[in-house]
């Protein structure tokens, strides 16, 4: 016997990221552009690239280009990349300016500043699009924030011991390394249904499945039907158990778990498939780990049904 009956799931897209270090907080949270971004950060990946300086003295111009050398650490050798940029000043009266560790610099023409900032992200910059393996960042930690709406990101790790371990084991075991924070927010949430012709083994009622869509699609919002926070848990631990990042303890091998209280109405809707997709591009990386190859993005899909009873929605991904 044939039957039909509908199968729902929920697409789970980032919607902003930044891209800082540690020492950048505080501009970032006077910026009024980020103003209405920040309150949505709610997660944090925190990552390590080569350490990257400049060589001032490789400062060279003319009236149309300018070329600087960048430097970067891979362990105890050093490499060079030659950077040339568009002069847009028009004029040879160009100054760079950077002190030791030259780890940030800015160039400026009669007083006037046409670039300021840090080595690692101005390079980033000045490639643009461009794939540089040097420039992946390798995750490392990932965490979220949620406290009820009333904590952010940058809150949260003003004062995170596990990032302070971090910045100690980088002087001690890894001094060629930088460590970066990525914020993010997934907040673009779609529901998806989908309806499935398959052989059934299960007496179906088509009331229900109209009583369930009329839940999904028609109350309010996905929060009458899902907690925020169970969301967000639910986000973390995927990312958490996609990347294995090597700070993380938890989740990394048992998720998911439809015990787990956390994320518990995922599976309490009868929710066939969860799928976390997140774009780098727009801060110019790939992210990547010891499980997870370089990729500028990153598709996360997890089934909550039984395989052998009901076809998973988003198969094609996996």
């Amino acid at each position: 016997m044939e039957c039909n009956f509908l199968e729902f799931g929920l697409h789970i897209d980032s919607s902003y990221m930044v891209l800082l270090q540690q020492d950048r907080f505080d501009d970032l949270a006077s910026r009024a552009e980020y103003r209405d971004i920040i309150p949505h950060l709610n997660y944090y990946f925190i990552c390590r690239r080569p350490k990257i300086t400049i060589d001032p003295k490789s400062f060279i111009f003319n009236k149309d280009h300018f070329t600087l050398d960048f430097l970067y650490q891979k362990e105890d050798k050093q490499h060079r990349i030659k950077i040339t940029e568009k002069n847009y000043s028009g004029t040879t009266d160009l100054q760079i300016s950077s002190k030791y560790p030259y780890d940030s610099f800015s160039i400026s023409s009669k007083g006037e500043i046409l670039h300021d900032g840090n080595a690692s992200l101005s390079l980033s910059l000045f490639l643009g699009n461009f794939t540089r393996e040097i420039l992946d960042l390798e995750v490392i930690y990932i965490g979220q924030s949620y406290a009820k709406g009333k904590r952010i990101a940058i809150d949260r790790l003003t004062n995170h011991s596990t990032l302070q371990k971090i910045y100690f084991d980088a002087i001690s075991k890894t001094p060629d390394k930088d460590i970066f924070i990525i914020l993010a927010s997934f907040n673009d949430i779609q529901k998806i249904v989908k309806i499935d012709g398959r052989a059934s083994t299960i007496i179906h009622n088509e009331t229900e499945d109209i009583d369930k869509l009329k839940n999904m699609m028609f109350r309010k919002g996905i929060e009458n039907e899902l907690k925020e926070s169970h969301i967000i848990n639910f986000v973390e631990a995927s990312l958490i158990n996609y990347f294995k990042p090597e700070y993380n303890i938890k989740l990394k091998d048992q998720f998911p778990n439809p015990n787990h209280q956390s994320y518990s109405d995922c599976y309490d809707l009868d929710l066939n498939s969860i799928l976390v997709s997140f774009d780098t591009s727009l801060v110019k990386i790939r992210l990547y780990s010891d499980s997870v190859e370089r990729k500028w993005q990153h598709i996360i899909n997890y089934t909550l049904v039984n395989s052998d009873e009901r076809k998973a929605m988003f198969d094609f991904y996996n």
